[in-house]
């Protein structure tokens, strides 16, 4: 019974992040940039493409401040609620689900 209301808690306390890029080449700059923070402190996010632009949700914590203040930065526009996710997922085309910063970063980066 704890366990489950820990799992519930937790999943109360994460935010929507939705990061909005003109361009597959600020995407990249961002992603690169940010591959290593991902790696140590891994977040849920999915990538989609929406009116020729592409958004890197992010579902993340107050301890995730690190990442999304950074993306914030990267990033041309920032989203941050239901209604903006709700609208992505509707109109928008997913083109990577779970880790697609992970996924990106590890091939733009290759560790030695």
């Amino acid at each position: 019974m704890t366990v489950s209301l820990y799992k519930k808690h937790t999943a109360a306390c994460k935010k929507i992040y939705i990061f909005e890029f003109d361009n597959c080449d600020n995407l990249l700059f961002c992603v690169e940039r940010l591959y290593k923070q991902i790696i140590t402190n891994p977040v849920k996010n999915d990538l989609y493409s929406i009116n020729k632009k592409y958004r890197l949700v992010i579902f993340a914590t107050a301890a995730d401040a690190k990442i999304t203040e950074a993306t914030n930065e990267l990033s041309d526009r920032a989203y941050h609620s239901a209604i903006d996710l709700a609208y992505t997922k509707e109109y928008g085309k997913l083109i990577t689900k779970n880790n697609a910063a992970q996924k990106m970063g590890k091939a733009l980066i290759k560790d030695s």
